[in-house]
């Protein structure tokens, strides 16, 4: 089961980075630009009346999703690149425990098998879930709006249950790789959740963006005090924000506030995680 689940988790990783990749790499405009279209299904680029004319059109999903800058744009490749360590770690522990011709303590034919671990297959089930989740919602921004925010919902909670899944386990285990991957995994939810409330509840976007901001500060500490050491996910967010309040700060000052006092509130919660 353990080589099934390991190559399982391997095809997955592969079509979330193929589908992500495909999806960023989309020009501005084209017919497959799921989320310009998931915005103008929300209603985003009509302006409420009382919402000042030069107001700044916010889309926190295309910032996580389509990054138009280097620093949002190096957030979404290391989301990659730690989603192929952890495929990879799964592949080197699978060739770690398979036979070998000799083994020259013991005089065998074949090294004795690893301990299965706890929990492991449960681990890789949550993560295959979450990867295939992620790499569908995205394109379904266009017709079902609705179905998009809940099945990255969806991704969000299988990312979170592997991640509390290996917040016990030796530092080997990679669980700040996978705390990092479920923060990107917050911030891209929740940014379709201001689309959501700024169309179901007529919220002004910028009180979306920040209400959105505060939510991931106060989510991200609480997960952090619960993860303990492990400060991936608090990292995640941190870049997260820093990208928001670096591409906002010219266009709408609150959001750009919100972030920064969001940075600050991680900090404090890192701090007293670590110590």
């Amino acid at each position: 089961m353990s080589r099934f689940w390991a190559i399982c988790l391997a095809f997955a990783t592969l079509a979330f980075v193929a589908s992500s990749a495909i999806f960023a790499l989309q020009p501005t405009g084209s017919g497959g630009a799921a989320v310009a279209d998931f915005d103008d299904a929300l209603g985003l680029l009509s302006l409420p009346p009382h919402f000042p004319p030069d107001a700044m059109q916010i889309s926190l999903s295309e910032m996580f999703l389509r990054p138009r800058d280097a620093g949002m744009a190096g957030f979404l490749v290391m989301t990659w690149v730690a989603l192929v360590y952890i495929a990879l770690r799964h592949l080197a522990r699978l060739w770690r425990t398979a036979p070998r011709a000799t083994n020259i303590e013991t005089g065998t034919g074949a090294f004795p098998p690893m301990p299965r671990r706890d929990g492991a297959h449960a681990t890789e089930l949550s993560l295959i879930l979450g990867l295939m989740l992620g790499a569908i919602w995205p394109w379904l921004g266009t017709a079902h709006p609705a179905i998009a925010f809940l099945l990255s919902l969806a991704m969000l909670v299988c990312f979170l249950g592997a991640a509390f899944q290996g917040r016990d386990r030796p530092r080997g285990e990679a669980s700040s790789t996978l705390g990092f991957v479920t923060g990107w995994a917050l911030l891209a939810c929740l940014s379709l959740f201001a689309a959501t409330i700024e169309r179901l509840a007529s919220v002004p976007q910028t009180a979306a963006a920040v209400l959105v901001v505060l939510i991931a500060a106060l989510v991200a500490i609480g997960l952090q005090l619960r993860l303990g050491r492990r400060i991936g996910l608090s990292l995640a967010v941190l870049w997260g924000l820093i990208g928001i309040a670096a591409g906002t700060v010219t266009q709408d000052v609150a959001v750009a506030t919100a972030a920064v006092l969001g940075i600050a509130i991680i900090a404090v919660g890192l701090v007293r995680a670590t110590t």
